[in-house]
């Protein structure tokens, strides 16, 4: 059961014991026109499978469409996640017209990405 609603004022999609939400804020201003760069962090929690991936797909479909410059998915409270995620992850770090990074990935995603060679697939950050 997905929910949508609010949550101190961050659109939110929760799943039992997971929590996907949407923080946008600006990186930094461009000087010169005064051109904003947008980032979007997204934050997941809990295990996610392969029963999670249509209802991320959807929730990305959001995001895209929005066109941040920089889509930044944080891993901190992933306890689990398989191929099918990574597969999702891999279709967004394609897409040319957003730039991926992932945040604090934790040990069983760092496995998963060294599993599947994908390690140097990905930019990587720590907060």
């Amino acid at each position: 059961m997905f929910e949508r609603g609010f949550d101190d004022g961050v659109r939110c999609l929760t799943r039992q014991s997971y929590r996907v939400s949407r923080v946008p804020r600006t990186l930094h201003d461009q000087t010169g026109g005064g051109v904003s760069t947008r980032s979007v962090v997204w934050a997941w929690r809990g295990d996610l499978d392969r029963a999670d991936v249509t209802v991320l797909a959807a929730a990305l479909q959001d995001l895209v469409l929005e066109r941040p410059a920089t889509l930044i998915v944080d891993l901190d409270a992933v306890t689990f996640m398989d191929c099918g995620i990574l597969s999702l992850l891999v279709r967004l770090n394609n897409d040319p017209s957003t730039t991926l990074m992932l945040r604090n990935a934790p040990v069983c995603v760092q496995r998963l990405l060294q599993a599947t060679g994908l390690t140097t697939a990905f930019q990587m950050t720590a907060t």
